[in-house]
């Protein structure tokens, strides 16, 4: 009820007289606790987001090249320090927030892109066998 902005802890003792026996700060730390909550909330879950993709590893054969959105100073210094890390590159001076979600995005796209091929690969494989198997039958009849 605190969040909505015309409630105050003062209204709400006239409601709830029990308020009235904290002292003055915890009425009014109550009442800021409230009203942020749902920002603090939001902060915590980005945190978690960032704290995830800062493990996330980068490829050691990444071409920095083909990341588009990257400028050319970010290139430059991500080919010349090779992060391990996305965490590592976000540190690095001179990348900007955006060049390193840019990053993240390109890294992400390329994983789900190899774990696709090895998925189509793996399917493919036991047909190898059996489709070698029937070209050398047809060649066989057509002699």
């Amino acid at each position: 009820m605190l969040r909505i902005p015309s409630v105050t802890i003062r209204g709400l003792a006239k409601e709830i007289p029990e308020i009235e026996q904290y002292p003055e700060k915890i009425q009014a730390r109550v009442g800021i606790e409230a009203r942020y909550a749902p920002y603090v909330k939001r902060q915590r879950a980005e945190m978690k987001r960032t704290l995830r993709d800062e493990a996330l590893t980068l490829p050691t054969d990444l071409d920095y090249d083909s990341v588009s959105g990257l400028s050319i100073v970010e290139k430059t210094i991500l080919k010349a320090t090779r992060p391990e890390s996305l965490g590592q590159a976000r540190r690095i001076e001179g990348m900007t927030p955006a060049g390193c979600v840019r990053l993240l995005g390109f890294v992400r796209k390329s994983k789900r892109s190899r774990q696709f091929d090895d998925l189509l690969v793996a399917d493919m494989a036991p047909l190898g066998k059996e489709v070698d198997a029937l070209d050398a039958e047809a060649r066989t009849r057509d002699l």
